[in-house]
């Protein structure tokens, strides 16, 4: 064992330690990753449109560096995920799933004028279907059972949203399913998500989705609809119109990101929503509510 150059971390001992450097050419930023190779794979699984690149040279905007009691996360400029000042990653899928998260803060923070949601997102062709709903909602799930029956994923996280056109940006992204998975999937949809299993710990997995699968880094679609999601065990799924207000109500809980003025935020808030259909969909098994909406609005 060797003691770091701070002094404050025990580093594994390799005669020649590897380090990749990552280049997302799609932002500009570069990561580099020492002794964690499976790290750098694992993104390369989830991020599509990136322009992800290994490269030799250049300053990396932060770096990664697996230890013997976990990881270390060094950047002179670029803010680290929140939980490793607490508790650092001890595994290669949180350290995919930390950078997954920072991400859209590095994102929001050179995009502030944009508005940004908490919502997933799909895109059925005539424009995307929103669903701004807080956690367990059901609505990654969901996202993925559309997304099995033909339609593109966009995100089931963030999504990011131009204030000026009203458009949804992809943040290229792949979806993050809670683990143990619904027993009500069916054997159709269950079969698509085993097949596209990406990185994996015990209470997540990611999907590795194609091309043809997946909206890609920066890529824009108007927003068609906004759909408020409720779980209601044994109910049959249907579909109404929700009151403005109320949508605007649910998406100021599920605003965050931009910096622009309270007011600002809610004269463009409420600039989407006066212009868009809103509902709400209740529900139970996630294919008959995939089956519903795409009946509606494909």
């Amino acid at each position: 064992m060797v003691e770091s150059t701070a002094g404050q971390h025990t580093a594994i001992r390799h005669p020649y330690p590897e380090t990749l450097k990552l280049s997302l050419s799609a932002t500009g930023w570069t990561i580099a990753f020492t002794e964690c190779p499976d790290v750098v794979g694992g993104l390369e699984a989830i991020l599509h449109g990136w322009g992800l690149r290994r490269i030799a040279r250049g300053a990396p905007d932060a770096e990664i560096t697996r230890i013997c009691e976990g990881y270390v996360w060094e950047s002179a400029e670029r803010p680290k995920p929140v939980m490793w000042d607490r508790k650092p990653p001890g595994t290669a899928m949180n350290v995919i799933s930390d950078v997954h998260d920072v991400m859209f803060d590095w994102f929001l923070a050179d995009h502030p004028d944009l508005l940004c949601l908490h919502a997933g997102a799909v895109d059925l062709g005539r424009g995307l279907l929103c669903f701004p709903s807080v956690g367990r909602a059901g609505k990654s799930t969901l996202c993925v059972a559309l997304t099995e029956r033909g339609h593109h994923f966009y995100c089931d996280d963030v999504l990011p949203i131009d204030p000026q056109s009203l458009s949804g940006i992809a943040i290229g992204i792949a979806p993050l399913l809670r683990k143990p998975l619904p027993r009500t999937l069916g054997k159709k949809l269950a079969r698509f998500i085993a097949e596209r299993k990406g990185p994996s710990s015990r209470y997540w997995t990611y999907l590795r989705l194609s091309r043809r699968e997946i909206a890609p880094h920066g890529d824009r679609k108007p927003i068609l609809a906004l759909v408020l999601l409720e779980r209601r065990k044994s109910s049959q799924a249907e579909l109404f119109p929700v009151r403005k207000s109320e949508m605007l109500k649910e998406a100021i809980l599920q605003n965050f990101g931009a910096r622009a003025t309270p007011g600002m935020i809610l004269d463009n808030l409420a600039k989407l929503i006066e212009s868009r259909d809103c509902y709400r969909l209740i529900y139970d098994d996630v294919n008959e509510a995939a089956d519903l909406l795409g009946a509606r609005f494909a």
